[in-house]
């Protein structure tokens, strides 16, 4: 517990102080001597109750509300329980607040800790925009009952409040589903990516090793490969490209595609830089909770990304899948349903 001297009320109490020590000089009035008496005798005084009285107050922070929209208000909770038989009048509760997507600013709140009681006190945060919306506190700091000396102690405690993209309509434009050569193709399931075998060959310089067909190989005298046919056209992938700038305009269209979609009952994956920017995560989306879900998966990618930044996700995705065509790009505000992918 950091204890500091609040210097103009200090000074003002000393003056007062004097003063009552020259009128107890000059006129020896005995009223006069016990209000220095008092005056001296209060400041320990103060200081001793408030030291011990934060101590058994107790403090929470807590967010119960769910998911809401942007533009709405959240509204969390602050509680602080005093047992004790005298009350702290002067609180100060310090917090940063802010989107995890944008910048965080510092503020504080002004409280009562009453005698034996319990309060809570609901406090509200408007959103403007989407994002993790992060409340962190960091300190509260107590005054004693003459004000003179401050009392601050470390209250580290943080809540998270999720807010999703506005809802807006959008013309749907005219999508493609994904052709791919991909790294790994399962069969099976509908709407999973499917590899049939078009016919045998012998190997070629430059065949994959996956590609060879170890049982004909190994009645052979040489390696059989086999050959597919293309792939099919069985999902839309979305490849979010975030750019600080345009971050409210390309979620608030990715929520609205991903909504639409699904309304459509047509399930999806999106494509997402990962923390490090090394590879490529993709999520299947299948309802708005998954949507929802990906959104929030998004809010901690993107966490770091500065004005005037941009994501790295086109580069990264076109070298780690460069024979995959029909992706969905969300891009500078725009949704751009293209066949091939080209550099911009």
């Amino acid at each position: 517990m950091r204890r500091d001297i609040r210097i103009i009320n200090a000074v003002v109490y000393v003056i007062s102080a004097a003063l009552l020590l020259l009128g107890v000089i000059f006129y020896r009035q005995p009223l006069l001597t016990v209000l220095l008496m008092m005056v001296i005798l209060l400041l320990p005084l103060s200081f001793f109750i408030t030291s011990k009285t934060i101590q058994l107050v107790e403090i929470d922070v807590a967010y119960n509300g769910g998911n809401i929209t942007a533009g709405q208000t959240a509204n969390f909770e602050f509680s602080v329980k005093n047992p004790s038989v005298f009350p702290l009048l002067n609180c100060c509760a310090r917090f940063g607040i802010g989107n995890t997507l944008y910048r965080s600013i510092e503020n504080e709140m002004v409280f009562p800790a009453e005698a034996r009681k319990t309060i809570t006190i609901k406090v509200p945060v408007e959103t403007s925009k989407a994002g993790l919306v992060r409340v962190d506190f960091k300190t509260i700091e107590v005054n004693d009952f003459l004000n003179i000396m401050s009392f601050t102690l470390p209250f580290v405690k943080s809540i998270e409040i999720p807010v999703l993209p506005e809802e807006k309509e959008i013309v749907m434009p005219e999508l493609k589903k994904v052709t791919v050569e991909a790294e790994e193709i399962s069969t099976g399931d509908e709407g999973e990516l499917t590899r049939d075998v078009k016919q045998v060959r012998e190997y070629r310089p430059g065949d994959r090793l996956r590609d060879i067909h170890w049982k004909l190989s190994a009645k052979s005298d040489e390696f059989i490969v086999k050959e597919y046919e293309h792939a099919k056209d069985l999902y839309y992938m979305i490849l979010p490209e975030f750019e600080y700038m345009y971050l409210k305009e390309d979620l608030e269209n990715f929520y609205a595609l991903g909504r639409n979609l699904i309304k459509g009952k047509e399930s999806f994956r999106v494509a997402l830089a990962g923390a490090d920017e090394s590879q490529i995560e993709i999520e299947r989306v299948e309802s708005i909770e998954d949507l929802q879900t990906v959104i929030f998966r998004i809010y901690e990618l993107y966490a770091g990304l500065m004005p005037g930044k941009a994501s790295g996700a086109y580069d990264l995705f076109a070298r780690q899948f460069p024979d995959m065509y029909g992706v969905i790009r969300l891009h500078g505000g725009r949704i751009i349903a293209e066949e091939v992918m080209e550099e911009y």
